[in-house]
């Protein structure tokens, strides 16, 4: 069951003086389909179960996916693509008990995003709940710039936006947590509105989320790449696609552990001890 059935907390919540573990993994594409421009889309099978091998002894809190769970065949099919969602989802629900799924924009390119979230058990595609003394975000950026949220055959994947809503939801939870605070999005919100990969109003979200004093970091997917930048104290981190590349060596994964002093750490597997803040502390 997602945890977005319970949009303001989950229950059995920790304790303040634990460490909250959190497994990552990002555009999966999984897709019973041949290889196309590097993306071995079978294979993210077997690398999610890699993942959730190592990943699940460690006993994580929560497990989410930053988008592209499921990608599809060249032309849209809607059965083929919730077989797709039901055969990656036993892997992804044996990372742990509770789970959050990210919007990405192949998770709705033959679905809608209420048929991908009902599968998903997910009530919500924005939410935010609180976990150990930290708070976290989840963000939506699939729409489009005119505010319509991404419809099969009604979008393209460069034309990305947090709408004015879904913002001024964003700046009103951050004044009400008084949490240290971790955001996930799908899409990039450190790249400036006319680069592809950006929303088309991440400058007004990084204004969000660096005034609030909260954020720690943003975790993102979407470019299949593995950045780092920071601004205005908040890190914008990007980590690399499961899908990318042929063999157990191209997987990819991560912890990411939250400690009550509000720092973090991020231990990355496979690729993903490329990224920066693999086995780094920021600091407060």
């Amino acid at each position: 069951m997602g945890i977005g059935k319970a949009s303001n907390g989950i229950a059995g919540t920790l304790s303040t003086n634990m460490s909250v573990k959190i497994a990552l993994v990002t555009d999966i594409h999984y897709a019973d389909v041949p290889e196309r421009n590097n993306r071995y889309y079978r294979e993210s099978l077997s690398k999610l179960r890699e993942a959730a091998s190592v990943l699940a002894p460690k006993r994580p809190d929560l497990a989410v996916c930053l988008g592209d769970l499921i990608d599809g065949p060249e032309k849209t099919d809607p059965l083929a693509e919730l077989g797709h969602l039901k055969t990656i989802q036993t892997e992804f629900q044996k990372l742990a008990p509770r789970r959050a799924y990210v919007l990405g924009n192949h998770c709705v390119n033959a679905l809608t995003k209420g048929a991908y979230l009902r599968a998903v058990g997910q009530r919500k595609s924005y939410f935010s709940l609180d976990l150990g003394g930290w708070h976290l975000i989840v963000l939506d950026a699939c729409f489009r710039a005119d505010g319509a949220e991404y419809a099969p055959g009604k979008f393209s994947w460069d034309d990305t936006e947090v709408p004015a809503p879904e913002r001024a939801w964003l700046a009103a939870d951050l004044a009400r947590t008084k949490s240290p605070t971790i955001v996930f999005c799908h899409q990039r919100l450190d790249m400036d509105p006319d680069a592809k990969q950006g929303a088309r109003s991440s400058r007004a979200v990084r204004q969000i989320l660096e005034s609030s004093g909260r954020v720690k970091a943003v975790f993102m997917g979407h470019t299949h790449t593995t950045e780092l930048r920071t601004s205005g104290g908040v890190r914008y981190a990007t980590l690399p696609a499961m899908v990318e590349g042929s063999g157990p060596e191209s997987n990819g994964y991560s912890l990411l552990t939250l400690k009550p002093d509000g720092d973090f750490t991020l231990t990355g597997f496979r690729r993903h001890t490329e990224h920066p803040l693999h086995g780094a502390e920021p600091g407060r």
